[in-house]
């Protein structure tokens, strides 16, 4: 009788099983089980390889099913931000946390992105830079703020300025800025000297543009 009654308990715990394997655009591959949950992989993906319809899935490749789709999922709306703008890693970082994606997961994700050239740190410290000089010109110590806090580090910073922040360009952004800050208000050089200093313009190089203006 004992037999009998472990016999029926084991039969009574199904296997969870592959039920669907379907692909879709762009790579992607919808993986159900028969308990109900699904999947979304790569198709290049190892653990595409290990299934297959009526597959038994146990414990061990459960888990690494939805490791797997937590990666290519927190890929996608990656890559989903980054074709709207340039971010930088920790940017995409920050945004991908804000998504529910565990913190394991999004370090793999913008490591692969960032060998794979999605994401360049380089570049977009070059690109917001540039935009940031056109729409609100200020000095070098803002820019420099404004990059480190978008989690770029400090030798790029360093280096973009240093190619940015021409004579030239210097001088044009501080006109620039010069000339909104004068609209409506008078030329007291004291107080263009602390609004342009806010702007984070150094001192010297206030001076030397004021004077010319002379």
């Amino acid at each position: 009788m004992e037999d009998v009654e472990h016999e029926e308990g084991s039969s009574s715990q199904k296997d969870n099983t592959v039920t669907e394997y379907r692909r879709g655009a762009e790579g992607k591959v919808r993986i159900g089980l028969s308990d109900g949950s699904s999947f979304f992989v790569s198709e290049a993906s190892e653990i595409c390889g290990l299934l297959r319809l009526e597959c038994v899935v146990d414990a061990s490749l459960l888990a690494a099913l939805e490791n797997e789709s937590a990666r290519f999922t927190a890929r996608m709306k990656a890559i989903e931000l980054l074709s709207r703008r340039e971010h930088s890693g920790r940017e995409l970082q920050l945004k991908l946390k804000k998504r529910g994606f565990d913190a394991e997961v999004i370090a793999v994700v913008v490591e692969d992105l960032c060998r794979e050239g999605y994401i360049d740190d380089f570049r977009y410290a070059e690109l917001w830079a540039a935009s940031r000089l056109r729409r609100h010109p200020e000095g070098r110590h803002l820019l420099s703020a404004g990059l480190r806090k978008r989690g770029i580090d400090r030798q790029i910073i360093a280096q973009v300025l240093d190619d940015l922040l021409t004579e030239e360009v210097v001088d044009a952004a501080l006109a620039q800025a010069l000339e909104k800050i004068r609209r409506n208000r008078t030329l007291d050089p004291d107080y263009l000297m602390k609004k342009m200093s806010a702007r984070g313009f150094s001192y010297r190089q206030i001076q030397a543009h004021l004077q010319n203006l002379k």
